[in-house]
């Protein structure tokens, strides 16, 4: 159904239609959110207590005008937010202290998804991609890094 979302965003909207199927009262925070399809997706399936929030000051203003009436800003502190569930979509490979970060999340149920460091580009060349270093990526997290 939303063939243009990455498959953990479309896992976690179509398991969010099935865990919080009250639309009118289940508020939503996406960290990071990007070009912002994982709350485009949320809003044209009736949910519209959204907000998210993004470093590039050129998305968020994107997404002020494609999402008018969700909450959409730069970095702010999230500490005093409330949320139903958060999304954090391909973000704490970015964070310096991701511990910190995550613990530092509002309450609410996290979809959280972050490159795989065994993905299909690694296994068949044996070669990181150019984008999967520092500056941009400071960790590659396994299961078992993920759990810890």
């Amino acid at each position: 159904m939303f063939s243009f979302l990455d498959r953990p965003k479309a896992m976690a909207v179509s398991e969010i239609k099935q865990m919080f199927p009250y639309r009118l009262a289940t508020t939503i925070l996406d960290i990071g959110f990007g070009r912002g399809e994982f709350l485009k997706a949320l809003a044209s399936t009736g949910y519209f207590r959204l907000s998210g929030t993004e470093l590039s000051l050129k998305m968020v203003l994107a997404l002020q005008n494609k999402l008018p009436a969700a909450l959409i800003t730069g970095p702010r502190d999230l500490s005093l937010v409330t949320t139903d569930i958060v999304g954090c979509f391909e973000v704490i490979e970015h964070v310096e202290d991701p511990v910190r970060f995550l613990k530092e999340l509002p309450r609410g149920f996290l979809f959280l998804s972050t490159p795989n460091p065994r993905r299909w580009w690694v296994r068949l060349t044996g070669q990181y991609e150019a984008w999967d270093f520092p500056p941009s990526h400071l960790h590659r997290f396994s299961k078992d890094k993920l759990r810890e």
